[in-house]
């Protein structure tokens, strides 16, 4: 696998091998009886999470995807999930029926299979696989995230000392995601090659501040609308912060590493690259832009790693200025995993 970590790679596998389980299992059910597959939410919730249910009614096989007439507050459709469920063709709710629904012949449980990922995937934002539950059928993939008892058997929290700890440290919560331990570029980031997205990893000198950071829309000619676009994604987008600078939107996203959780760093890396890579490509077409990687002109992740040609790869080292975060021309930081980091240090240097 390229060095630079292509995480589309590893989770579209992830979820091809969930679609093919979840096709086997529709394929073995039996007259009126059924599979659910929910997001775990890891917290009591005033409603249903999301799920996905299919049930076998003869030669049919009815699914239904969770509506906003069932599920928590929290995890509400959005206008879009919406819109795109019903570019799956599904039914919408009604008083008698709360869910969106469909059938398929028993012959089409790839395509009812094809459509729940899908549900899941865009309309809920479920990242990977391994975020989801099931007591109907169990599913195993060689691409999943790090195992429970992988992440558990790791300290939950780790106060680095410096900088290079903290690097050591991010580099080892990375590694399980990946199966290898991650590269760092010319000025010490960690690049997540995703769709014609890049999210980039970076640490601060003199903070412990972990900054996650990409160029969404490179280029843009209309700055009027590209202003619009921002606040309105700064609007109805948890977590990642937008800003327009220059003729280039940016997405940014901290993490405090004082103290240092593996977990959250994995899951904000899950999170950022789903929600830049899901929306640069319509985002760059309202403003009269371009995505950041224009596969149209076959750049390759290895363009952006070889800062032998700025110019023609665009490193996002003025986009890192302009997002506030010091050092752009750091050097670089062996890639290194750490055994056993301590718990607690005796004295910061941060």
């Amino acid at each position: 696998m390229n060095d630079a970590m292509d995480l589309d790679i590893l989770v579209e596998a992830a979820w091809r091998e969930f679609r093919e389980a979840l096709a086997d299992a529709l394929e073995a059910l039996n007259h009126r009886a059924c599979v659910q597959i929910a997001l775990d939410a890891g917290e009591e919730l005033d409603g249903a999470a999301p799920y996905v249910r299919a049930l076998r009614v003869g030669d049919s096989i009815v699914l239904e995807v969770a509506s906003n007439h069932v599920l928590a507050t929290a995890w509400r459709l959005s206008k879009r999930g919406r819109r795109h469920l019903r570019e799956l063709k599904l039914s919408k709710p009604t008083e008698t029926a709360p869910n969106y629904w469909t059938t398929y012949p028993t012959s089409h449980v790839d395509e009812a299979a094809s459509v729940a990922v899908s549900a899941l995937r865009v309309a809920f934002g479920v990242v990977h696989p391994a975020f989801l539950l099931s007591d109907d059928f169990a599913w195993k993939t060689d691409s999943n995230l790090p195992t429970p008892e992988g992440l558990f058997a790791a300290p939950a929290a780790i106060y680095p000392v410096d900088r290079e700890h903290l690097d050591l440290l991010i580099d080892q919560a990375i590694t399980p995601m990946i199966g290898h331990a991650p590269h760092r570029d010319a000025d010490g980031d960690i690049p997540f090659s995703v769709g014609s997205a890049v999210v980039f990893v970076r640490t601060q000198e003199r903070t412990p501040l972990i900054r996650l950071f990409a160029e969404m829309v490179v280029e843009i000619s209309d700055i009027e609308a590209a202003l619009h676009e921002v606040d309105t994604l700064n609007r109805e987008i948890d977590v990642l912060k937008f800003a327009l600078h220059d003729d280039k939107v940016i997405a940014t996203a901290d993490l405090l590493g004082l103290p240092f959780a593996a977990e959250h760093l994995r899951m904000l890396i899950a999170h950022t690259c789903e929600v830049v890579s899901s929306h640069d490509a319509d985002l760059a077409r309202r403003v009269g832009g371009r995505v950041f990687l224009d596969t149209s002109e076959n750049t390759s992740l290895d363009e952006v790693e070889d800062d032998g040609d700025e110019q023609a790869i665009r490193r996002p080292a003025a986009a890192a200025a302009a997002a506030g975060i010091p050092g752009a021309t750091q050097a670089a930081h062996p890639p290194m995993t750490v055994a056993n980091p301590p718990r607690a240090p005796i004295r910061h240097t941060f």
